[in-house]
């Protein structure tokens, strides 16, 4: 499924000066197959995440234990099942999936019960 429609806007990304401009037209050109109604806040956020990972360069390894609760549907694609998150722990990553996407898999009710035993047990 394209994202972009046959937009025109498309050309415009490379005139736009600051990161919201382009976002704003980006923004026009996704079509409405997305069930997402705040794709630029979501993408800035990403953005953001992104470059804060990248400058990130740990020295230590976390000596507790790490759980990883991720959607079915991801937002971006990463290759590792564990998101990479094994090189800086030393106990393996304990990963489960749930249905949804980012946002809907919230009201799995099977994700709340991993997130309660986790803390109270």
């Amino acid at each position: 499924m394209p994202l972009l429609k046959n937009c025109d806007e498309t050309v415009k990304l490379k005139n736009g000066k600051t990161l919201d401009e382009r976002l704003d037209i980006a923004e026009k050109c996704v079509t409405n197959k997305l069930e997402i109604s705040n794709t630029k806040s979501m993408t800035k956020g990403i953005y953001k995440r992104l470059k804060a990972m990248l400058a990130w360069q740990p020295d230590f390894k976390l000596k507790s234990k790490l759980m990883l609760f991720k959607p079915e549907f991801k937002a971006i694609a990463i290759n590792d099942d564990d998101y990479g998150l094994g090189e800086y722990t030393e106990q393996p990553v304990t990963v489960k999936t749930f249905n949804g996407n980012h946002v809907s898999m919230l009201e799995d009710s099977e994700l709340a019960q991993e997130i309660n035993d986790a803390l109270w047990n």
